[in-house]
């Protein structure tokens, strides 16, 4: 269960430097009709150079996102490895115990469980997250997109 809650804190912490990583950049955009520090500094350079430096940012962000995704199998992997260990010690208890019973039994199926569920309940949220950051991140490219179409 330990990996598991580390998984956990680990996908939050990815969230939220991703999700503040994209905030900085939609700032960087400029609202409607605004302009930013960012999108004036990077018509000093030329078109290559402007794309340059918003892909490399765009990179940076991209790769934390999937991170998420990489995450969120893994602690999908990691239930069912729960599951596994939790079905076998169920049976060695029998074994050990010489008699099936199910008081003997529930023990391990319970522990089963349990990790399944905690490894479901990190991996749809990242999952979730993952989907809801790579759209916001299309959309920035999309944004950024047309800003280069302005270039000279």
């Amino acid at each position: 269960m330990y990996p598991l809650f580390f998984l956990s804190v680990t996908n939050l912490a990815l969230f939220i430097h991703s999700f503040v990583e994209m905030n900085r950049l939609q700032k960087a955009l400029g609202g409607k009709g605004k302009s930013s520090i960012y999108i004036e500094s990077l018509q000093e350079l030329s078109k290559e150079e402007a794309e340059d430096d918003i892909e490399k940012k765009l990179f940076l962000v991209e790769k934390k996102i999937l991170w998420l995704s990489n995450l969120a199998s893994l602690s999908t992997m990691l239930g069912l490895l729960g599951t596994v260990l939790g079905i076998y010690s169920a049976f060695q208890n029998m074994h050990a115990e010489k008699k099936a019973s199910i008081e003997i039994f529930a023990g391990g199926i319970s522990e089963a469980l349990l990790t399944t569920i905690a490894g479901l309940c990190i991996a749809i949220p990242s999952m979730l997250a993952y989907h809801f950051l790579r759209n916001r991140l299309d959309s920035l490219e999309l944004g950024f997109y047309h800003i280069l179409k302005k270039f000279k």
